[in-house]
């Protein structure tokens, strides 16, 4: 049961340290704004303006100043600021979990703690194939589920004319998904090659 335990909290750590990483990426949005014309739409300044005032929001670092947005844009963006919010502390409960299993099962002297990492790794890699080809499906599909299952209200439902919707097209977000994806697998064969390198090393023991 702690294997399994320790298992689900490596896949949430992978999955999790993934977002992470592209979520407050400045330098991604403006590639992503570069190839989706934004910038000739919007005006690069402006653009950059309105993506960096939104990025230090959700990381909680300011308040929202700017006054273009509409009234249901402001209140989405106090639901994904929450959004994201609950999702750091869902990590550090469960990165708390982590470290606690890991130094129990090694205390043990569990010769194949590493397999938790391989299996990890690899679990990761099936749940992130069946996202993967969910997305190239239909990705309007599974964009539309995630609004269901994170928020309890309608607010994401934005007409075409607000500023949300033209700074940050749907082809953003599929581009944000597949960057996911690929850090996902990193960090996936990296679990991996640690498990198999942690079970050499405790052999020896």
């Amino acid at each position: 049961m702690k294997k399994i335990l320790l298992t689900i909290t490596i896949i949430f750590l992978i999955l999790f340290l993934s977002f992470r990483l592209v979520v407050f990426d400045f330098d991604f949005y403006k590639k992503e704004f570069e190839k989706h014309n934004i910038y000739d739409k919007l005006g690069r300044e402006n653009v950059d303006n309105l993506s960096s005032g939104l990025i230090t929001y959700l990381e909680g670092k300011s308040e929202l100043k700017n006054k273009i947005f509409s009234n249901k844009e402001s209140l989405h963006l106090i639901d994904v600021k929450n959004l994201i919010k609950k999702s750091f502390s869902l990590f550090y409960v469960v990165f708390a979990a982590f470290i606690l299993l890991l130094m129990y099962s090694l205390y043990k002297k569990d010769k194949k703690t590493g397999n938790v990492f391989i299996f990890g790794g690899i679990l990761t890699l099936l749940l992130i194939l069946v996202i993967f080809l969910l997305a190239k499906i239909s990705f309007d599909y599974l964009f539309t589920q995630f609004h269901y299952l994170s928020f309890d209200n309608e607010l994401w439902l934005l007409n075409e004319k607000d500023i949300l919707i033209n700074l940050f097209p749907i082809g953003i977000f599929y581009d944000f998904l597949m960057r996911i994806i690929l850090n996902n697998c990193f960090f996936a064969f990296g679990s991996i090659v640690f498990g198999i390198f942690l079970n050499k090393v405790l052999s020896i023991k």
